[in-house]
């Protein structure tokens, strides 16, 4: 059961890359400390790299567009995107 429903989540975060999510920050990634984490308004995990000169406390509590480019069945992986 576990494995399916994994497998269910991988193909549910496929379908999120190239979208462009605004993405509420909150801090450094735990896995990356110089990534950031946050989550999308449907609760899924997104890490992605700060803007240059800024770290991941920066952002803390921002919403940030985040454009989506890889996908597990854990979390999603982004880089800024501009609106």
């Amino acid at each position: 059961l576990l494995a399916l429903q994994g497998r269910i989540q991988n193909e549910k975060n496929q379908e999120q890359i190239g979208r462009v999510e605004e993405v509420l920050c909150e801090g450094p990634s735990r896995s990356e400390p110089a990534m950031a984490t946050g989550r999308t308004l449907g609760m899924r995990v997104v890490n992605f790299a700060p803007p240059s000169g800024r770290g991941p406390n920066e952002l803390e509590g921002r919403f940030i567009p985040v454009r989506i480019t890889e996908a597990t069945s854990f979390a999603l992986k982004g880089e800024l995107a501009l609106l």
